[in-house]
């Protein structure tokens, strides 16, 4: 897996951050592997990497009103 998602060693003690970083890992290694499957499925001519280069010009815009709490 750490081949596939190029990671560089890290040294976490504590439990918790242990936990949440081998899942986010395995969430990146899912999502990876399922853009893979999606662009296969669609007989299109590029990679995973061309996809995630693409995605990374998105913008999230958030708009709400005066007053109004933020729905997180």
């Amino acid at each position: 897996m750490k081949s596939q998602l190029a990671l560089r060693p890290v040294y976490l003690t504590r439990p918790e951050r242990v936990k949440a970083h081998i899942s986010v890992c395995v969430l990146a290694y899912l999502l990876r592997n399922t853009i893979e499957l999606l662009i296969q499925k669609s007989n299109q001519a590029m990679t995973a990497n061309d996809v995630l280069q693409k995605l990374e010009s998105c913008q999230l815009n958030e708009v709400g009103f005066k007053n109004q709490q933020a729905s997180r």
